[in-house]
């Protein structure tokens, strides 16, 4: 599938239209921005004035309603010693009994009476729906809404105790209230009414002596007078539900949530349908410092932050068109650059196409006169610089492995003698009695049969990802974990041994016929361990290759084939680190001249499964071993014999009862340890 990029003319275009975007998008963001902090500030200073008008208007409902009271009082002794009467027991006489704590007692009936024929003249009587007039004890006096209702203690009602503890006191009552069923305070009608009662001390001589209650109607009429006073739109809430509100009744489902997001001393962002406002709470105290604190009952004033950004409108639309006027601009210029730009990035782009499909003799010719001619030139260079080393890469790998040329040819610093200790897995194979076939062959059919035999057991190394290092006549050398590491290589080592065997049996006959062979076999050693792994030689002529112990021992193993009749002797070391999917077992200890250990040899016999009969031998074969190992030899001998297949002498147990027969006849010296010493190695 092919992969499609935007064109360099694109990017071009993109880029100086993008550039212009951004530069027009920085200044019309900012200018934006400008404008929505100008309207948020004169909405926040419109909300601040709105406030303080609210609370204008509040307090000159309190103080016109003290005022009137109070002058009233001043003006009136009789007023004033009706309720100065009430902490004064020394004047209680003037109205009869002397017991005021008596609500039947002719002092709240002459009070009473005093204070009808007073106070209703008063023009806040007259305009406040709720109007009445209490002593200092919470006792009414004075009911405008039932005349002839007087005497009831209100003290228990939270509004009177908070008047009585501080100069006024706010609430808000209803006719809905169950509380308030009783008292009579309220127009009994429409049950749904919200009353705003004020309560104001009445001090006489210094002395708070009563109590005057005075409630307004929380109406559309109220509202309309408050939003002319504080130009702003104002809801009334009790109990966290919206009650009265300026607002159209769609939209109060959603301003009750805005109840819920009320924040402390923080104006409130809220938006209704597609309008954003700007809100603050007030709540029933007439203290300023509750503005904002979380209410149940209170007023919302809200400005609409919309309709001050309107009058910026025309600007935002010609910001908009700036822009797309830009973005054409930049496309046409970027259009024009591109086609000046592109066409030797495009000749340079044809040419990378030949040198990816492998022709390396291409070469550019760019004539612009600036820096894409020198890229061109460069570009030039490059391709010949490739072209020689490809060729040298072609030639190399006709001698060494395509590892050794990468390595040799990816190393900066030159190349250099010396090595490195690394982890490796050594492989030495052999053709059994190979010059006895190379007689009857001849020079010419035996370098023939050589070219076949080395490329098809080259090929299964490779396939295993290891490096031959060297052909010896008919013989392979080959190592696993450089100059790839690999954690595995002795199982690669391991499975390049199966195959190789796999690959002489199958292709036996077909050699045979063709090269006049009467047999063939192939001999493997095989040890894992450390080496040292490097550039060896001089420093005219040098091989990539591997040596030390691990190496010699593998050589060594390749060796002792012969002596056991086996095709693939591995050491243990590499049989400790296969898994589990090799069938294994071990031949004999054995102590290999010029070195100093003493290892155990096994046979690779295959896979798990691949050999079964040889397999079923295994557990016979070992337990001869052990009699073997304790001087045992008649008893070894015996159970040696037994391991045949189809009736044919196992080769290894052949080569094991020789040596019993010899031992039984010349036992060994008492210190054997049944290490045996290879003649010839």
């Amino acid at each position: 599938m092919e992969i499609k990029f935007f064109s360099f003319r694109t990017k071009i275009a993109v880029l100086f239209g993008g550039m212009m975007v951004l530069v027009l998008g920085v200044f019309a963001g900012i200018t934006l921005w400008s404008i929505d902090q100008v309207a948020e500030s004169r909405v926040q200073k419109g909300i601040h004035e709105a406030e303080a008008a609210f609370r204008e208007v509040r307090a000159s409902i309190e103080t016109s309603a003290r005022d009137s009271v109070n002058t009233l009082a001043a003006s009136n002794p009789e007023v004033r010693a009706v309720l100065g009467s009430f902490s004064a027991p020394s004047d209680a006489e003037l109205f009869g009994k002397s017991d005021p704590s008596d609500p039947g007692s002719t002092k709240i009936l002459d009070a009473h009476n005093i204070l009808g024929s007073s106070i209703p003249f008063l023009p806040v009587f007259s305009r406040s729906p709720v109007f009445a007039v209490l002593d200092s004890q919470g006792r009414l006096l004075l009911d405008k809404q039932n005349l002839g209702n007087f005497g009831q203690s209100l003290s228990s009602l939270s509004l009177i105790q908070d008047a009585l503890a501080n100069d006024s006191a706010y609430g808000w009552w209803s006719p809905s209230d169950e509380s308030l069923n009783d008292l009579g305070l309220l127009p009994s009608h429409p049950k749904d009414a919200i009353y705003q009662i004020l309560g104001v001390p009445v001090s006489v001589s210094g002395k708070k002596e009563g109590i005057l209650l005075v409630g307004t109607a929380m109406n559309d009429d109220f509202l309309s007078q408050l939003e002319r006073a504080t130009r702003a739109q104002i809801s009334v809430f009790r109990d966290g539900k919206i009650r009265i509100s300026a607002f159209a009744k769609e939209r109060l489902q959603e301003l009750e949530k805005v109840l819920r997001i009320q924040t402390p001393d923080v104006l409130v962002r809220f938006t209704l349908g597609e309008e954003k406002y700007l809100g603050t709470f007030v709540g029933l105290s007439r203290d300023s410092t509750s503005r904002g604190a979380l209410q149940t009952d209170g007023f919302l004033i809200a400005r609409s932050k919309t309709e001050e950004l309107a009058p910026y409108s025309l600007l935002q639309l010609q910001l908009k068109a700036l822009v797309a006027l830009a973005l054409l601009i930049a496309a046409a210029a970027a259009f024009l650059a591109a086609r000046w730009v592109s066409r030797p990035l495009a000749t340079l782009s044809a040419a990378m196409a030949e040198i990816g499909r492998g022709n390396l003799a291409h070469r550019v010719a760019v004539s612009s006169g600036d820096e894409f001619e020198g890229l061109g030139d460069l570009f030039n260079s490059m391709t010949a610089g490739l072209e020689e080393r490809e060729k040298i890469r072609n030639t190399f790998k006709s001698f060494v492995s395509e590892h050794v040329v990468n390595l040799l040819l990816g190393n900066t610093e030159g190349i250099k003698l010396g090595g490195e200790k690394r982890d490796i897995s050594a492989f030495f194979s052999d053709i059994a009695s190979f010059t006895s076939h190379a007689e009857k062959m001849g020079p010419e059919m035996s370098v023939a049969f050589l070219n076949e035999y080395l490329t098809a057991m080259t090929e299964i190394i490779e396939e295993q990802g290891g490096l031959v290092d060297k052909y010896i006549g008919d013989g392979i050398m080959a190592f696993w974990g450089a100059p790839i590491l690999s954690q595995d290589h002795p199982d690669r080592a391991c499975r390049t041994a199966i195959a190789q065997v796999q690959k002489m049996d199958q292709t036996f006959e077909s050699w045979r016929n063709k090269y006049n062979l009467s047999h063939l076999s192939i001999r493997i050693g095989i040890d894992s361990g450390k080496a040292i792994v490097g550039n060896i030689g001089s420093t005219h002529r040098m091989n990539y290759t591997i040596v030390g112990d691990t190496v010699n021992l593998a050589s060594r193993l390749e060796g002792l084939n012969k002596a056991y009749g086996t095709r693939i002797c591995i050491s243990q070391a590499t049989r400790s680190q296969l898994n589990s999917t090799f069938a294994v077992r071990e031949l004999d200890l054995v102590k290999i001249r010029g070195m100093k250990m003493v290892i155990h040899v096994y046979e690779l016999m295959g896979y798990n499964g691949q050999n079964p009969d040889l397999e079923a031998l295994v557990p016979r074969y070992e337990e001869a071993l052990s009699l073997f190992r304790a001087r045992k030899f008649g008893e070894a001998e015996k159970l040696f014999d037994q391991c045949r297949i189809q009736g044919v002498l196992d080769s290894p147990s052949h080569t094991l009862i020789r040596r019993c027969q010899i031992y039984k006849n010349n036992p060994p010296d008492p210190s054997w340890d049944g290490v045996w010493v290879p003649v010839n190695q």
